[in-house]
């Protein structure tokens, strides 16, 4: 072998790990992620079943939210988690209701070699108004651990502290 064929060798798998490395600070990044969530919640609020597609089969989930009307409480994994959404949206397309959510607070910590993990935390505020009804507010505080797959990314563990406001 030439000494031109042993830097190839070499090159080659060098440049494999940058790119692995590039792809999984540039997937998990805020300028990524931002636009994932946001699509996520569109889905959510509109009754696509396609939106559990974002998390993992074996998803960890604690969602409080403290209502005027009561408090509802999630605890399990994806089942749970999307019974919880399909009810949610059912009502909200039953009332026939308009929804306008907004991101701030936005927290992105990468962790894992290369960067296969990254924990999302936000505020999100919520608007929900229906014709007839008052208008609902509320704000919750999230956190996700989301996982860099293969395919994609997705939400290994979501916890979630809302409140009326």
């Amino acid at each position: 072998m030439s000494e031109e064929d042993n830097l190839k060798l070499l090159i080659w798998p060098l440049m494999l790990v940058a790119a692995w490395i590039g792809y999984g600070r540039l997937v998990l990044s805020e300028s990524r992620l931002m636009p994932l969530l946001t699509a996520h919640t569109l889905k959510v609020f509109d009754g696509d079943a396609s939106a559990c597609d974002f998390y993992d089969d074996d998803v960890q989930v604690d969602i409080v939210q403290e209502m005027r009307q009561g408090r509802w409480e999630v605890e399990g994994g994806k089942d749970e988690l999307c019974g919880f959404l399909r009810k949610s949206a059912a009502g909200l397309t039953l009332l026939d209701a308009n929804v306008d959510a907004e991101f701030a607070d936005i927290n992105l910590q990468r962790r894992g070699f290369p960067w296969t993990e990254a924990t999302l935390s936000y505020t999100e505020h919520v608007r929900i108004s229906a014709e007839k009804l008052p208008e609902v507010v509320f704000s919750s505080q999230d956190a996700l651990l989301l996982v860099r797959t293969l395919t994609g990314v997705k939400v290994k563990a979501l916890r979630s502290r809302s409140q009326q406001l």
